[in-house]
């Protein structure tokens, strides 16, 4: 029978607990438990226990509460649905290790004490026990049944039962059967996780009530029951025909040889090592099948080539062969057809490796030239120990998705052999031309630098073109020499050219007669000084019409003339005339606003703009100076030859008499158009500080502080001192400082926190400190005064300035005043 308790305390705790229904749930919903704390992460039992106040336990990581009570246990769980799918063929289950999944499941719940109170269950969602404290609250999830849910298949009783008048499942013996019922269709959360074998484990620990009573919500920070002790909880352990399902394997195709995974046509030979490798060593992963893909990724019709890697014979498909019996003295070697299979990967073998040869014969390349490139994908199939298929990967070309598991593509390329030219380029002529940091060799190459001064002129410059290909010879078609965007067309009738005589030429291949030539030309190198870069390109094609190109470059160096600059810099007190800029000035201790000005003079031979780059003054970035206006800019300005950049920066400056006067030195730097630098000279700046008399004036305020006693007058109880108040102003607690419009309050010893106790008969004392803010002004006047738009149910009147309140225990108050007048009297 159901039994609901009505009465004051049960109400009280059960708004203190949350709860919003003394009725059990609707037996048409379909969980047999609470779905939010079953179906959500929250805190484990140890931390349950501690947080609700449980004793014997500290807040200690590790810390465990020593589960030694049966009251209440799980003695099977019949797995019904795994994430919303049911069995395999074998009724078995799978997941994924250390996923969280949601387990439909029949919960046989049993008793072994008559009667016991708000059954909850924690579940584990990491490796830890629920009974140790983890300080993690998301570390478990809830299972909690709810009352009265539905009868049970074999009692009758409504499952769970409802002894005690709140939301959670209870238990009795009586009227059930075999001391056990079934929560029918539970859904909740738990981890994939097993013991010493693949097969998930249901890991949960039970806490109870010993004692009927109204106290368990489904919802709140900790949700349904926790121990009552430290011992009276459960923790059990059930194997569960759900077995961890092996993630697909990790496989992967990386090339051996060649290292540039190029091969000249017609043929090329690749080995590949494939790399097999279990990602879940705790289950068993069968590899049933290795298999390769083969495909030019160049040819717009491309076959697709598939090879069974596991023969040990040579396949050809197309173009490819599989070259399953290479010399097994090669390094070469093929060695997937020695991997028997099916092969089982595991702990003990976490991976295996094997390669594989592949021959590509091709003679028919893109016709422009270009590689023809082929891609090889591994297909890996595997099984899991109930024979199902383990991981898809998409098949390329088709793009359909196929049972197994591939490896990322591994691209191989078919070299056309190109005709290849080479071209060197350097000046060996030009006005003052001198090889600096350098000799110069029989050709007449510079191995420093090459240079000319400024405005140079024009430059003649060599070039040694040859035939680098040992295949073909090659028809030179152009000659173009560039200096920026102007291009000289060196096949042009130019004069100084001998680049323009005897063409079209044609260089025999490399090795014999006529495979290079050599000429001159000139072109103007002037202006500003900087390096001049000539490009050269040379182009020619071999008789496939494959062509080649070969580019140098040549740079010539204009030389600089060094910049230079000076600086003045110059100060004066603010508000004084222009006129009155010097290198000293005259301010009164301890400091005033002064400006400095700084004139910059571009002074350089050459003749070119400069740009200012800093101004160093480490007095003017110290503590004695303040700058206020600063209206340079040393760090962007352009300065133009012959001309001044003239700025000031306004400071405040400090200083004593007796010092040496602030003195300011200071240069700038800057660089050219060539971004050479350039240093100032230095120059300097004095402040000198005038000495001021001393100068006094006195104020006078009056403090004192106020003494107050409190007498209890009753014969029989204490009083509680709640307020003081001053001109309607609360006195704090424990010295806290108050402001009012004329004077503050600070240094209270008077206790008004509502902890003082006046015992009968007794008395209390303490004092507090006035300052006045009245000033001389305040002549004759009332320094207190109450506010006259919130006078206290207590005050007799607006002349009651010091007021004390207390309270009986009953709460009743009590109140007297007292009145302190100060004025200021104009004598």
């Amino acid at each position: 029978m159901r039994r609901i308790k009505f009465n004051w305390f049960a109400m009280g705790l059960a708004m203190l607990l949350g709860v919003t229904s003394l009725v059990s749930v609707s037996t048409l919903e379909a969980n047999p438990i609470y779905e939010g704390p079953a179906n959500s992460p929250n805190s484990c039992m140890a931390d349950a226990y501690f947080a609700t106040g449980g004793k014997g336990l500290k807040d200690v990581l590790g810390a465990s509460l020593n589960c030694t009570a049966n009251d209440v246990e799980i003695t099977t769980v019949t797995v019904k649905a795994v994430d919303g799918n049911g069995p395999d063929s074998e009724g078995n289950f799978s997941c994924t290790k250390g996923d969280t999944m949601m387990v439909t499941a029949d919960l046989r719940v049993r008793t072994n004490a008559n009667e016991r109170w708000d059954t909850t269950f924690f579940l584990p969602l990491n490796q830890q026990s629920p009974q140790v404290i983890q300080q993690d609250d998301s570390a478990c999830s809830i299972v909690i049944p709810k009352n009265e849910f539905a009868p049970d298949i074999d009692s009758g009783v409504l499952v769970a039962q409802d002894l005690d008048g709140d939301v959670c499942g209870d238990i009795a013996k009586g009227p059930l059967v075999n001391d056990e019922y079934t929560l029918v269709d539970a859904t909740f959360t738990m981890l994939c996780e097993a013991g010493d074998d693949t097969q998930v484990d249901f890991v949960y620990c039970a806490a109870w009530d010993n004692q009927e009573r109204h106290n368990c919500a489904a919802n709140g920070d900790n949700p349904g029951q926790e121990p009552n002790t430290t011992s009276k909880c459960n923790c059990g352990d059930i194997p569960l025909n759900i077995f961890i399902q092996p993630n697909p394997p990790l496989v992967s195709k990386t090339l051996k040889s060649p290292i540039s995974g190029e091969a000249f046509e017609p043929s090329g030979i690749y080995t590949y090592t494939i790399r097999v490798e279990t990602q879940t060593p705790e289950a068993d992963l069968n590899v049933t099948a290795l298999a390769d893909y083969v495909w030019s990724t160049t040819d717009a019709d491309a076959n697709l080539y598939s090879f069974d890697l596991n023969s040990g014979s040579d396949v050809t498909q197309g173009n490819v062969t599989l070259l399953g019996t290479w010399d097994e003295n090669s390094p070469a070697n093929y060695t997937c057809d020695d991997v028997s299979l099916p092969k089982v990967l595991n702990a003990a073998t976490l991976a295996f490796e094997c390669d594989i040869v592949v021959r590509i014969d091709d003679e028919d390349l893109p016709n422009d030239q270009s590689n023809e490139f082929y891609r090889d994908v591994v297909k890996v199939i595997a099984e899991d120990n109930n024979a199902d298929n383990i991981g898809q990967c998409i098949e390329p070309l088709s793009g359909a998705m196929v049972d197994g598991t591939c490896s990322s593509e591994v691209q191989v390329a078919v070299k056309n052999v190109a005709p290849v030219l080479a071209i060197e380029k350097f000046a060996i002529a030009g006005p003052g031309y001198t090889c600096m940091s350098g000799t110069i060799d029989a050709d007449g190459r510079c191995s420093g630098v090459d240079y000319i001064p400024e405005p140079g002129g024009a430059v003649t410059y060599k070039l040694i073109i040859s035939n680098e290909s040992l295949v073909d010879a090659v028809t030179l078609s152009s000659l173009v020499d560039t200096v920026g965007s102007a291009d000289l067309d060196l096949v042009a009738d130019i004069t100084g050219n001998s680049c323009d005589d005897g063409w079209p030429k044609v260089l025999a291949k490399k090795g014999d007669s006529g495979d290079s030539f050599t000429c001159t030309f000139t072109r103007d190198v002037s202006g500003e000084p900087r390096t001049v870069r000539n490009d050269i390109e040379v182009k020619g094609f071999d008789n496939e019409a494959d062509e080649a190109t070969a580019t140098d470059f040549e740079q010539v160096m204009i030389a600089d003339v060094a910049p230079a600059l000076t600086l003045v810099k110059q100060v004066k007190v603010a508000g004084d005339p222009d006129s009155a800029y010097s290198d000293d000035a005259y301010v009164d201790e301890p400091g005033g606003d002064v400006i400095y000005r700084f004139t910059i003079d571009n002074t350089s031979p050459s003749g070119e703009s400069i740009t200012l780059q800093s101004l160093v003054d480490p007095v003017l970035d110290g503590t004695r100076v303040t700058v206020t206006n600063d209206l340079c800019n040393f760090t962007t300005t352009v300065v133009t030859y012959d001309t001044d950049y003239v700025c000031t920066i306004a400071a405040t400056v400090t200083g004593e008499p007796a010092s040496s006067p602030l003195t300011n030195t200071a240069y700038v730097t800057a660089i050219d158009n060539e971004s050479n630098s350039v240093r100032s000279n230095d120059d300097s700046a004095n402040v000198n500080f005038n000495n001021v008399d001393p100068s006094i004036t006195m104020d006078l305020k009056i403090d004192f502080t106020i003494f107050v006693r409190i007498d209890n007058n009753s014969t029989f109880e204490s009083v509680t001192l709640e307020e003081v108040n001053i001109s309607d102003q609360t006195v704090p607690d424990s010295g806290t400082a108050i402001n009012s419009n004329s004077f503050e309050v600070s240094n209270s010893s008077c206790s008004t926190d509502g902890t003082q106790i006046i015992l009968a008969n007794d008395y209390y004392e303490c004092q507090f400190d006035v300052h006045l803010l009245a000033t001389e002004n305040d002549a004759a006047e009332n320094v207190f005064k109450y506010d006259t738009s919130d006078v206290t149910p207590y005050a007799s009147n607006l002349a009651d300035l010091v007021e004390v309140v207390v309270k009986d225990n009953e709460g009743n108050e009590a109140n007297d005043v007292a009145n302190v007048t100060v004025q200021l009297n104009e004598d």
